[in-house]
């Protein structure tokens, strides 16, 4: 069949997996709550039958809660990530069950029996981790198959990332070479939309990434070949968008000058940011109110572990460049920098004994809860750095000025997607995803980014 001719393939919003799993934890959340009145001791059968609709609704509150937290699906699922599963999991399950006990209360004056709420958050917990679990254990994770065009440097170093990545797998190369592959992989030049269809229907390619920057300009043949590919169903992305659709940061090779100009257009509404201020005003009276029993016992401590103050007091760059006091419990003795400021190491010899596990554990930051109630820092949003450092980073890291465009954080996208990191490679590689939130700032990013830090604290990592 002629390819002018010929139907686009049928393409979903949601991939088969993806639809399978929304079904399995609505059906999970279903049957959770269902084991939750049948194990209830005045359970039978008309007790079901009236309750039939909060079976549905918790069914729906965790489909929306597995989303919201990211629950990881066994297509790209790891050993690494088994932990995540299951606090995730647990997340999803209480939050739902509170969720549901809420819309009882509102709908019904009644409140839902503790009994029924225990059994189905845990009956519930056990279904989203086991089967995730199970399936990443028979299940080989489905691989989608990209061609490259370009041969490039911004080519190879694609190439190089997507190696390291288990859900992709480069099938070829796109380009006018002499040879016949690069990096033992075919190389294709199709010059007609019908030809390019059958060589990546033939390599089995979903994807395209262009690969190529503004001083390679793409024949205007090809750029008609390039426009009409995704009418036959085939993804047709920049490197940058790939990068910013798949991997949840900015590439900083593709911030062009124009782009770079309307970042802060591209940013959040300032209804946005001011619903951001009053959930952070909430969050941090309740976490002073909460935490500040507990504060006598760790100035007593840190006293005792070693002589200096109590609080540690340092210049922090915040919001549009201005500096402000960040305020943290001491962890390193009282002459840490006589020799200037330093970057943090692993393992570093200044931090105190009391210092490791203040530090493992988050709570020398608690302190930064004052700071959040004053408008100098948010809960969530790009760390603060140093003035020292920041004069340092914006003369070598292009656009890292760019950090201050929101308020920044107690945690952050950066935080929870890249380990803690102290040196300007560490730097660059987290300004993409503090970019990446700045971008895509929203309550609801906010939110998923304060359930995946819970996780961590718990874990102990930084």
């Amino acid at each position: 069949m002629d390819c002018n001719t010929q139907l686009p393939q049928k393409r979903f919003l949601l991939k088969k997996t993806d639809k399978f799993w929304s079904a399995y934890d609505f059906l999970s959340g279903a049957i959770a709550f269902t084991i939750g009145l049948a194990l209830t001791p005045w359970s039978n059968e008309s007790f079901l039958s009236n309750h039939w609709w909060l079976i549905i609704v918790y069914g729906l509150a965790v489909f929306l809660c597995t989303r919201i937290v990211d629950l990881p699906n066994p297509s790209a699922h790891s050993s690494s990530k088994i932990y995540e599963t299951v606090v995730f999991s647990l997340m999803s399950s209480v939050i739902a069950i509170t969720i549901l006990a809420v819309i009882k209360l509102i709908f019904t004056y009644t409140l839902l029996g503790r009994y029924v709420m225990a059994i189905s958050a845990l009956a519930c917990w056990i279904l989203l981790w086991a089967g995730r679990i199970l399936a990443s254990k028979i299940i080989t994770p489905h691989k989608t198959r990209i061609i490259l065009f370009g041969t490039g440097d911004l080519a190879q170093s694609m190439y190089t990332r997507l190696e390291e990545k288990s859900n992709f797998e480069v099938c070829g190369f796109w380009g006018t070479d002499a040879a016949s592959e690069i990096n033992q992989l075919p190389l294709i030049n199709p010059d007609n939309l019908e030809d390019a269809a059958k060589e990546l229907n033939a390599l089995e390619a979903k994807i395209i990434i262009i690969c190529v920057d503004d001083n390679s300009p793409v024949d205007l043949s090809l750029q008609k070949v390039l426009v009409d590919l995704p009418l036959h169903g085939f993804y047709v992305l920049n490197k940058g968008a790939f990068i910013e659709k798949y991997f949840a940061e900015i590439s900083a090779e593709y911030m062009s000058f124009h782009w770079t100009t309307s970042f802060f257009a591209m940013s959040a509404s300032s209804q946005t940011f001011m619903l951001k201020r009053v959930i952070d005003i909430c969050l941090s009276i309740f976490g002073l109110l909460v935490t500040a029993p507990i504060y006598p016992l760790i100035a007593l401590l840190i006293k005792l572990d070693s002589p200096g103050g109590v609080f540690f007091y340092q210049k922090r760059v915040g919001y549009l460049g201005k500096h402000f006091d960040i305020i943290k419990f001491r962890t390193m003795g009282t002459d840490a920098e006589k020799d200037g400021a330093q970057w943090a190491k692993k393992n570093d010899t200044r931090v105190t004994r009391l210092g490791k596990f203040l530090r493992l554990s988050r709570i020398d930051e608690l302190p930064q809860l004052w700071n959040v109630l004053k408008g100098d820092m948010s809960i969530v949003g790009p760390r603060p750095e140093r003035p020292e450092f920041v004069s340092e980073l914006m003369q070598e890291i292009p656009y890292y000025e760019r950090r201050h465009l929101v308020p920044p954080g107690l945690t952050g996208w950066a935080q929870i997607c890249y380990r803690y990191g102290a040196s300007k490679d560490d730097a660059r590689k987290k300004l993409q995803f503090d970019l990446y939130y700045i971008k895509h700032l929203s309550i609801l990013q906010d939110i998923k980014i304060i359930l995946k830090t819970l996780p961590m604290i718990a874990k102990g990592s930084r």
